[in-house]
């Protein structure tokens, strides 16, 4: 589901929510050499609770990210 109409940013497309309640938020064409690539805070399940978050990306280097997500 995509729920870029309640985001807004100078750095970010579109910001999805994924069916297994992962957050996905994909760089514009301000982040520049960025731009197209994404990253992810995906939902630690417990007992049916979210218990963490976790963060990465498929396709940005580990330096262009938090250091949480390295």
């Amino acid at each position: 589901e995509d729920v870029t109409k309640d985001i807004s940013g100078k750095y970010v497309e579109r910001v999805a929510l994924e069916p297994d309640g992962t957050i996905r938020a994909k760089f514009g064409a301000g982040g520049r050499k960025l731009a197209g690539r994404s990253v992810t805070l995906a939902p630690v399940k417990r007992d049916g609770r979210i218990t963490e978050w976790t963060c990465g990306s498929a396709d940005l280097p580990a330096l262009c990210l938090p250091p949480g997500c390295r």
